[in-house]
């Protein structure tokens, strides 16, 4: 069966708002883990200061040591999923892990190591990254919910992600590297299906091929192929563009699994509220960038007509 093309040169995020464009391929991320509970806090201590005065609020002290509660508070609101029954004894964790990093903030701090340059300029970044947020955050709280009007509108503009959304699993190739070659080879590997040709011309040509399985829905395509998906059986192959390159994938299943609006409504809020606190923000930064009248000094940095 010769393949189906559905090509084209953009990467939109597909349909539904608040997805990427990726397919739900492999496992899904896992919960942090109360091992790494403490990624998340990055010089902390330093940030907070390294205060040794006790009082009331404090739940560990020692000499010239103390851990308040709005710092062992602060630490629990970054631990992720924890397995009921299991709360206390994470707590028990981050706390002696915020105990050992706050020694060593101490120590740092005794030996000078918060004067040193290096350690300034991170202490700044992070700094810089926290107040960032800070304002994002204060600046986009006021954002009304989206109108319960336009998250039906969406719902019936993309029939893609919704109503005719459907579930397909798939072998796919990809062909990462110049788009060009890319293109050529997956037509040839989806027509013949001879691996070890294409791998040899891959090879010559700065291709590089991954193959793996997927299994997704429309709504987690690319948006040209979300919309063409519904019309292809299985045992067809298909090819399309991606970010890395071009994928050839052959069709394993594929039947319908539709999402009822009232299944999809909650999805699409947070989606549009995300983009109109994205746009909010965008025209915020505009604002900002203006009244700064921002110069870019470095003449190999400068802004090139027409790019970014």
């Amino acid at each position: 069966m010769p393949p189906i093309f559905l090509l084209k040169r953009d990467r939109t995020a597909v349909s539904k708002p608040g997805f990427g464009p990726e397919p739900e391929i492999r496992a899904k991320r896992r919960s942090p883990q109360v091992d790494l509970c403490l990624a998340a806090l990055p010089m902390l201590s330093l940030l907070a200061g390294c205060s040794s005065g006790k009082n009331s609020q404090d739940i560990a002290t020692g000499s010239h040591f103390s851990v308040s509660r709005v710092e062992f508070d602060h630490a629990l609101a970054t631990m992720g999923a924890v397995p009921k029954g299991s709360e206390n004894a994470a707590k028990r964790v981050m706390l002696d892990r915020l105990v050992e990093e706050k020694l060593f903030a101490n120590a740092a701090a005794s030996e000078g190591l918060d004067r040193d340059p290096n350690v300034m300029v991170e202490i700044e970044a992070a700094k810089r990254a926290i107040l960032a947020r800070a304002y994002a955050a204060r600046a986009s709280a006021a954002i009304g919910a989206p109108a319960d009007t336009a998250v039906k509108a969406f719902y019936d503009a993309h029939p893609e992600a919704f109503t005719q959304r459907v579930a397909v699993d798939f072998d796919e190739l990809v062909f990462a590297g110049p788009f060009a070659a890319g293109n050529e080879l997956a037509k040839q590997y989806c027509e013949a299906q001879d691996y070890a040709d294409v791998a040899r011309k891959a090879e010559t040509r700065g291709i590089n091929l991954t193959a793996q399985f997927v299994a997704t829905t429309s709504d987690h395509l690319p948006t040209i192929v979300a919309k063409n998906i519904g019309q292809v059986s299985a045992g067809s192959n298909v090819i399309f563009a991606v970010q890395e390159g071009v994928v050839c994938a052959h069709i394993r299943t594929i039947h319908p699994a539709p999402m009822t609006f009232e299944q999809a409504a909650p999805i699409i809020r947070e989606g549009l509220a995300a983009q109109n606190k994205s746009a909010f923000l965008a025209k915020d930064m505009a604002r900002l960038r203006s009244a700064a009248a921002i110069t870019i000094t470095e003449p190999s940095l400068a802004p090139v007509a027409g790019k970014p």
